[in-house]
């Protein structure tokens, strides 16, 4: 009879074992479809931080966002006229995908940021954190916002920067 208890036992607690292991090791991710040839881009929280993959029918690209610093969840999802997806993030952090027609999607280079306006950009939405799960949030469930948690200021969209953290 208590060999049969400790067998079960020992094969509960693998489970349970295994069950926390898959919980830790999956990526969470949210995906989000962008108004721009096909595309869908998927913000993962893994690698120890947060990671942005776009994906379209002629490629896909992963970029890591930042490290995971503590309150620093949020990424504000922006399209521009250009065909690019920006991601700004805590802190100032930004990320710009370029996704043309044929090609598959690419950093925008550094020196070709100077040439889109941020006034002009369409905010789609923030991926955020909700009960400890990430979540898309549309723009009229949280206004545009991302907190530069006192490092400054961003050059993009001033006017929805926040000195310290987001309402």
């Amino acid at each position: 009879m208590t060999k049969g208890f400790y067998g079960a036992a020992f094969v509960t607690l693998v489970v349970a074992a295994a069950f926390v292991m898959v919980s830790f090791i999956r990526p969470e991710e949210v995906a989000v479809t962008l108004p721009i040839a096909s595309a869908v881009a998927r913000v993962q929280a893994a690698d120890g931080g947060y990671v942005i993959v776009v994906e379209t029918p002629h490629g896909r690209i992963r970029h890591k966002l930042w490290e995971d610093w503590g309150p620093a969840d949020r990424t504000s999802l922006y399209v521009t006229p250009e065909g690019w997806v920006v991601a700004l993030g805590g802190g100032g952090d930004d990320t710009m995908i370029a996704i043309t027609g044929a090609s598959a999607p690419a950093l925008v280079a550094a020196r070709e940021r100077g040439r889109t306006n941020p006034d002009a950009w369409l905010y789609i939405g923030a991926v955020d954190v909700q009960d400890r799960r990430l979540r898309f949030f549309a723009p009229s469930e949280q206004a545009e916002c991302f907190a530069m948690f006192g490092a400054g200021a961003s050059p993009y969209r001033k006017d929805h920067q926040a000195e310290h953290f987001c309402p």
